[in-house]
């Protein structure tokens, strides 16, 4: 008799499920059941890492980081420290890859502007842009609001050059950045701003283009 077996979309879902309450649990967070405030407790000695003081408290990155939200405003912490990395005074923080979280960078938010910190809590590019990404580990780009120009900075956030896009991405290497247009045409440069291929390509990285 033959018996049913569980699809592996099932089984993929339900690992990622399992992983995802494990990896959260590893945490501690915790409720004050008086105050119905949260905090972060190590979970083998019971020692407080992060105050009973926020509305929402959530990991990131293994044990590394935490975000924590009082009332509105939003800050980090060192997940295994309980250091404060960027104070309760954000409207937003950004640990996606695509702002640069894989490469130590946190993107901020705050009155509609956004900016550039490092994980040790450095500001590297001031709370002013519509747009911030760290590209490589040294290369960052913004965008002024309203601009159609992208600034490129180093990883000090000293300015480098500057090119016309909307957007710019990891090029065909690690010494490139493919910058994208506002009619979604793109074109290349290295990081000291000077071009690499023509600039009438209509595909992108790693695609054949006709020049």
């Amino acid at each position: 008799m033959m018996s049913k077996s569980i699809p592996c979309p099932i089984l993929l879902l339900l690992f990622l499920l399992f992983s995802a309450h494990t990896l959260f649990s590893q945490y501690g967070v915790e409720t004050n059941p008086i105050t119905k405030k949260k905090g972060l407790v190590d979970p083998e000695d019971g020692r407080k890492i992060i105050p009973f003081e926020f509305e929402d408290v959530q990991p990131w990155s293994g044990d590394t980081l935490v975000t924590v939200t009082k009332g509105k405003l939003k800050g980090l912490y060192g997940g295994k420290s309980g250091q404060l990395i960027l104070p309760v005074s954000f409207d937003e923080i950004d640990l996606s890859w695509q702002t640069g979280s894989k490469l130590g960078y946190a993107g901020v938010k705050k009155d509609g502007k956004l900016g550039l910190f490092l994980f040790n809590g450095k500001q590297v590019l001031p709370i002013q842009y519509d747009y911030v990404r760290a590209v490589f580990a040294d290369l960052l780009v913004a965008r002024e609001p309203g601009d159609t120009v992208l600034q490129f900075f180093d990883a000090s956030g000293k300015p480098i050059f500057k090119s016309a896009g909307s957007t710019a991405w990891p090029g065909f290497d690690n010494s490139t950045t493919e910058i994208i247009r506002a009619d979604k045409s793109r074109y290349f440069r290295n990081k000291k701003g000077q071009a690499v291929f023509p600039e009438n390509s209509t595909k992108g990285a790693g695609q054949t283009a006709k020049w």
